[in-house]
């Protein structure tokens, strides 16, 4: 028997509450191949420049979401930034550590040692602050992702780290840009008059896709105990966060 830490059993100690592996230390994680020249990021460095970008160029659009309502081509800018981000973190050492900080962090939770792995909306309030965004306390609020879809964001943050995360969320905006494009055109008024039956099959699944980026994103800022410099992704993944909610907003409510 080795001494990594099968999915199953990481899942099961996620869901059940138990220790995850009894003495099992950092070293005996699987290494992920690495490269040369990849950027390593270290503690107590500036603000890494790729991450501080893209959330500068996102911090306008959400603000002009939350203000006049999420448009296709809003979602489709998010998806092509957030994507650009997924192949940049990628080449970085951050999956191999974030799969280290994942299974660190359900150690401490089962010890009692953090906090429910919920969004906090005072927290991300003052960290978009920073960058002028104007958080929608409220629509965060009522982000309460059950405890299996939690568990499943903590999973995929150990199996595939920031690059699968980053990845999934540029899908979501793509897929939200489609039907924002076929239902929240011009005519859509006129559409909804006409025919209201593509919201029971849209609006569900749109606000699934809300929850899970709502516990990816609380699971990934939670590891900022364990990788510091991990603060502009956190960023970026509120930043898709509210982007998601204006989009839901725009076609459902």
């Amino acid at each position: 028997m080795n001494g990594t830490v099968s999915r199953r059993v990481f899942v099961g100690s996620v869901a059940a509450g138990l220790p995850l592996v009894a003495g099992a230390s950092s070293d005996s994680l699987p290494e992920l191949p690495t490269g040369g020249g990849h950027h390593h990021l270290t503690a107590g460095t500036t603000p890494d420049a790729m991450f501080e970008h893209t959330i500068r160029q996102l911090a306008p659009i959400a603000n002009k979401a939350r203000r006049e309502g999420m448009t296709a081509a809003d979602a489709r800018i998010v998806a092509a930034h957030v994507g650009t981000l997924a192949v940049y973190v990628g080449q970085a050492d951050l999956d191999t550590r974030m799969a280290i900080a994942m299974r660190d962090l359900v150690s401490a939770k089962n010890r009692g040692e953090t906090p429910d792995l919920r969004i906090d909306t005072a927290t991300v309030r003052a960290r978009l602050k920073r960058y002028g965004v104007d958080v929608d306390e409220r629509a965060l609020a009522a982000l309460r992702p059950d405890e299996k879809m939690r568990a499943r964001a903590i999973d995929d943050l150990y199996q595939y780290g920031l690059t699968g995360m980053l990845t999934r969320f540029a899908s979501t905006c793509e897929r939200t840009a489609a039907q924002l494009g076929r239902h929240a055109g011009p005519a859509a008024g006129i559409r909804l008059v006409q025919d209201d039956d593509w919201r029971a099959l849209l609006c569900p699944a749109l606000w699934a896709d809300v929850e899970r980026a709502a516990a990816e994103a609380a699971a990934a800022c939670a590891t900022r105990i364990f990788i510091p410099q991990i603060d502009g992704v956190c960023a970026v993944a509120e930043l898709v966060l509210e982007m998601l909610l204006a989009a839901y907003f725009a076609l459902c409510v």
